[in-house]
């Protein structure tokens, strides 16, 4: 039976939130009964019935008996997602139903778990109408209300598909602790005064230059920050950052001034389309969700900040923009692998994604399986001057494979939370770390991490959209969290750019780095 951890309220809030959109395609009469599928057996139950059970009374026999398959703990998990509203502007729920790739991956998905009968097309044009409405209904837009609102003849929810879908996700969960079980199991700590030195602050005092270039090509801005150390020191080594979905340029800017105190020239771009501005335009209704044009624009806005910086005469003869590390998160941390060598493979995604409404307990796979809209079957997007790459929770399993992974031979560590819900560790970092080419490889498991562990706090935020999310979904310290990467990450590139064998790096074993909030195993060693 399916074992609930403490972030599986709050995630299935916004999921089941999210999946109430399509509940509503239809104007009409509200629905008075849902239908369960449950063991060959079809039980009815009123929509009344599970109100009262949202709201902490009593309930009807049937749902009773559906209530004892799962623990207390899931009960009030489901009670909390049946009312949960979902925070997203009703023009912005128009932009993502009508034009975004990512949803109707989402909602082909869900269809399997709940659906009307007869179906609703997702391209009937009153869909975006309906939904609109129920988010506009004073309670908002969530499952109960979209349910109390429902217009077709039979609502069906197939509890047989729901509750695998939930014994899958358990059995990562476990697979996971096991992995990281058996790396603590050989682990080493890591020498305290070593650590310290990583962490701390550089000797330089750090300049910042913003940079707001346009690529022609592209008809595309691609605003820059560059962090250089003060004094007139030359033969910089060189690093380029590149933010996730929904980040921005500022999001990094915590590790951009540390590597630059230590004496790296840091240039940290906007991904405009992806950018946290971008994303906050989606929220509120006025712009599209990135489609897979995104997959391109991203490796393709670093290679574009490489030439610029060695365009640029003051720059050039400071830093070494003939060689480049790249550090990547999320959407970035994909970046970062394209750029470092691995072909961007449709073709894989295909393998990988369809039939569209295959079950993937990987959240992350709604923004790879966009890839297989574009029209070739391969694209290469790498660098030959990138010459290091840090993924951090990055995205991989679809939008590359084993074939395109086995291709990056520059030195790479990847990082991996594992908590992590959106990247899940072991299809995506542990999956990556195995299949890279590279004979340099290093893989960093943040124990109990999740996929915002290496982002700073809001509250240190310096400007840009903030993400407010539960703390079970953000998990243990984030200035933990940025302490241990922007110490691992200065260790792998004094090693990687400078040629400064850093004792951090382990060669053979596992090292554990660690703050007393959050413990990181490093190993060179498959899991």
């Amino acid at each position: 039976m399916f074992k609930p951890r403490s972030w599986f309220a709050p995630l299935l809030s916004t999921v089941m939130g999210l999946g109430a959109a399509i509940l509503t395609a239809i104007p009409g009469q509200a629905a008075e009964n849902i239908t369960v599928r449950w063991a060959g057996t079809d039980i009815t139950i009123s929509v009344n019935d599970l109100n009262n059970f949202a709201q902490g009374r009593p309930v009807g026999s049937d749902l009773r008996a559906l209530l004892t398959l799962v623990s207390p703990e899931v009960q009030q998990s489901i009670r909390e997602a049946l009312t949960s509203p979902v925070p997203i502007s009703p023009q912005s729920i128009q932009q993502i139903v009508n034009r975004g790739d990512t949803f109707s991956i989402f909602l082909t998905r869900l269809s399997n778990v709940i659906r009307a009968e007869p179906a609703v097309s997702l391209t009937d044009p009153v869909i975006a109408t309906a939904i609109i409405t129920a988010a506009q209904s004073p309670q908002g837009l969530s499952f109960l209300s979209a349910i109390q609102s429902f217009p077709a003849e039979t609502l069906l929810f197939d509890l047989n598909v729901f509750l695998t879908y939930l014994q899958q996700l358990n059995d990562q969960l476990l697979a996971t602790e096991a992995i990281v079980n058996r790396i603590q199991q050989r682990s080493q700590p890591a020498d305290a005064n070593l650590q310290q030195r990583y962490q701390s602050p550089g000797p330089n005092a750090v300049q910042v230059q913003t940079l707001n270039w346009q690529d022609p090509q592209r008809n595309r801005p691609v605003p820059t920050d560059v962090y250089l150390p003060s004094g007139t020191t030359q033969n910089l080594p060189l690093v380029v950052i590149s933010h996730g979905l929904g980040e921005s340029r500022q999001t990094f800017a915590y590790l951009a001034r540390h590597l630059a105190s230590h004496g790296y020239a840091v240039a940290v771009p906007e991904h405009v389309t992806t950018s946290a501005q971008s994303f906050e335009n989606i929220l509120v209704g006025i712009s599209s969700p990135p489609g897979p044009q995104a997959l391109l624009d991203i490796p393709t806005d670093i290679r574009f900040v490489l030439d610029q910086l060695a365009a640029t005469r003051t720059i050039a003869a400071r830093v070494q923009t003939q060689k480049a590390a790249v550090i990547g998160h999320s959407y970035g941390g994909y970046g970062a692998i394209a750029v470092a060598g691995a072909p961007l493979s449709p073709v894989n995604a295909r393998q990988q994604c369809e039939p569209l409404d295959r079950f993937r307990n990987n959240l992350s796979t709604l923004l790879q399986c966009i890839a297989i809209n574009l029209p070739q079957p391969s694209y290469s997007l790498s660098d030959p001057r990138i010459v290091a790459a840090v993924a951090a929770d990055g995205l991989s399993s679809d939008v590359f494979g084993p074939a395109s992974l086995a291709q990056v031979t520059v030195p790479t560590l990847i990082w991996g939370g594992s908590r992590d819900v959106v990247t899940p560790l072991k299809p995506e970092a542990v999956a990556a770390f195995q299949q890279l080419g590279s004979r340099q490889k290093w893989l960093a498991l943040a124990v109990n991490g999740t996929h915002f562990t290496v982002l700073p706090p809001n509250s240190q935020q310096p400007q840009g959209f903030q993400i407010n999310l539960p703390p079970e979904l953000i998990g243990p310290s984030q200035a933990a969290g940025n302490r241990l990467f922007q110490g691992l990450t200065l260790a792998f590139l004094d090693q990687t750019l400078r040629g400064q064998p850093a004792s951090l790096l382990p060669t053979t074993g596992t090292t554990t780095i660690a703050t007393p909030e959050l413990q990181v195993l490093l190993t060179q060693q498959a899991p």
